[in-house]
């Protein structure tokens, strides 16, 4: 049997030629560097996708890139105008999706979905969301996680609406990691703050039959706390906003 290693600043790299590779389980620890296999804190792969402006009843994102078998795909869609009553999401390849949170509004819609890919996704296939076809604007953008539990993955959900410069939407999240995806969407054109210690999704206005802004974003999370996504702009508008927080795998 052949060792070598590598010298690199700090790190020793060592390369067993002719070893079997390791595998780990969700039991397996290292005592001396307190390794856990089950405690891989979820993470954003990335975007899969975006639709907007849908003229009759559904947007339809096409995926960009191909999505690994194992991980979870988040659905958010945020209308105007629409009244949307019972928005579904479904993909062309046959995998599930739940709604795990929905604002509901005369105003404004906004929506959380998730699904675990059971079935792998590729360039050119399609993710559907249905809602109402008479909205002024319609914004729809899926992202790839990976790290996400497979069953009973929803901790805590939260959803409200209102009409105001500001909006803070909070939810519990456990004890061990996890992670909280959250927007809030309104009517017109504004910048809105961005919630501290949040990593950005996207914040951005969107422009059709009538102008509809929305912010969003992910915090990772290792301890029991409230996770709260606020957010403010100017001038009084109609708002909606959701939060979901996914147990890690």
């Amino acid at each position: 049997m052949v060792r070598s290693a590598v010298l690199t600043g700090f790190v020793t790299y060592a390369f067993i030629v002719g070893a079997t590779p390791a595998t780990f389980s969700d039991g397996d620890q290292n005592a001396a560097n307190q390794f856990s296999a089950a405690y891989w804190a979820p993470r954003h792969v990335g975007m899969v996708g975006v639709s907007s402006c849908a003229s009759g009843p559904t947007d339809v994102v096409t995926v960009s890139a191909s999505v690994t078998v194992g991980d979870t795909l988040i659905v958010r869609m945020i209308t105007r105008d629409g009244n949307t009553s019972n928005p579904t999401a479904f993909d062309s390849k046959g995998n599930l999706y739940q709604r795990d949170a929905y604002a509901d509004a005369n105003k404004i819609d906004y929506a959380i979905f998730s699904a675990r890919v059971v079935t792998a996704l590729v360039a050119g296939d399609t993710i559907t969301v249905t809602h109402a076809g008479n909205t002024k604007a319609s914004f729809v953008r899926v992202d790839e996680f990976a790290g996400i539990a497979s069953a009973t993955r929803v901790y805590a959900t939260n959803a409200l609406t209102g009409t105001g410069t500001s909006s803070s939407v909070a939810a519990q999240a456990p004890s061990g990691h996890a992670i909280a995806i959250a927007g809030i969407g309104f009517k017109d054109a504004a910048t809105p703050t961005k919630p501290q210690g949040w990593t950005i999704l996207n914040s951005e206005t969107t422009s059709c039959k009538g102008a509809l802004t929305s912010i969003a974003g992910y915090l990772v999370t290792s301890a029991t706390g409230t996770a709260t996504f606020a957010s403010a702009w100017s001038g009084s508008r109609d708002f909606a906003t959701a939060i979901v927080v996914y147990r890690g795998a």
